[in-house]
């Protein structure tokens, strides 16, 4: 499936194929459907029909090519994605904790992999998602079988920052960036697939809708409505309490929510822009008055860091616990 809003970026690509890069980094925001939309051109690439059909085969009508990936099972075709969710038979692509690294025998597999013969196609193609959380061993791995890519191998790269990844590897990129989706294309999408409280879950994604999909089939609503309470009204919020609840939330959510919310803060103490949570304005335009720029800088820079170095053996509680605090003291005199 291709989501809507890539249908022009769709088109775009489609002129690569008759002289195709080795090396295809794809970047964009979190949220909106990358890892989906490389996948999908990915089985395009694999297709046997793709070049006289102009398009992939169908559930109904399918190559052997189509098939075997649709099963997971392509001897061509080598991935490392991230969690998928299942639910009512649809699969949808969510990003991972983005502090969980990507280890050098994943690597090392992926590099194995380029040798072998060809089983079924004249090409071979290689997805590799979140390159941002390579360790700087991974990375040099990755490097060198990028320097000089075996032939007939296609390297499908995705990154949500472009500012975490190595200049080396940079370098040896064809770039493609994948844009947000506007806000009213995708609440327009989500309002078809009548789900309860979608809307609202768009809202509090900050505009992302298939992190609003992710915050739908994890059960996210209440605790999310909890959260974005206290961020409304920081004041008198029993911080013990709030913390234990929170931690039905997986930590990478809590960060990104964060970080998005004090950017709006932060933008529109600067420039007078809000470009995540149009819908919470007003509750905006009150927070910005009762605290600097200087203290949201302060905590967005905190935030960032926290995002490249928090572990999962860390105590989560003792983590959450800190991040409302900090957030609490950026609006001391509330």
């Amino acid at each position: 499936m291709l989501f809507p809003w890539f249908k022009k970026f769709w088109k775009k690509i489609n002129y690569l194929r008759n002289k195709l890069p080795n090396v295809i980094l794809f970047y964009g925001n979190y949220g909106i459907g990358k890892v989906n939309f490389v996948q999908y051109f990915a089985k395009s690439l694999l297709c046997e029909n793709f070049f006289s059909k102009k398009k992939i085969c169908n559930k109904k009508e399918f190559c052997i090519s189509c098939f075997w990936f649709n099963k997971n099972i392509h001897p061509d075709y080598f991935s490392i994605l991230p969690e998928v969710i299942n639910k009512n038979e649809k699969s949808i692509y969510l990003n991972k904790l983005l502090l969980n690294k990507l280890n050098i025998n994943q690597i090392k597999l992926l590099i194995k992999f380029t040798y072998f013969t060809n089983s079924l196609c004249n090409l071979k193609v290689i997805l590799l998602s979140d390159i941002e959380s390579l360790n700087i061993f991974s990375a040099n791995s990755l490097l060198k079988i990028l320097e000089e890519p075996p032939k007939k191998v296609i390297f499908l790269l995705i990154a949500n920052n472009l500012k975490k990844i190595l200049p080396t590897i940079l370098s040896r990129c064809y770039k493609i960036i994948l844009r947000k989706p506007s806000y009213e294309e995708s609440l327009f999408w989500l309002k078809k697939k009548s789900l309860k409280n979608i809307e609202e879950l768009f809202f509090n994604s900050g505009g992302f809708p298939i992190l609003a999909l992710k915050y739908f089939y994890k059960n996210y609503y209440f605790f999310l409505k909890k959260f974005f309470s206290f961020l409304f009204y920081p004041k008198n919020v029993d911080i013990n309490n709030l913390s234990k609840y929170l931690l039905k939330i997986d930590i990478k959510s809590l960060l990104l929510i964060l970080q998005l919310w004090l950017y709006d803060l932060f933008f529109l103490k600067t420039t007078n822009n809000i470009y995540y949570f149009f819908h919470f304005k007003k509750k905006l335009l009150f927070l910005v008055q009762k605290t600097t720029i200087l203290k949201i800088n302060f905590l967005l820079k905190k935030i960032n860091n926290e995002i490249l170095l928090y572990s999962e053996f860390l105590s989560s509680y003792l983590f959450i616990e800190s991040l409302l605090i900090e957030y609490q003291l950026i609006f001391f005199n509330f």
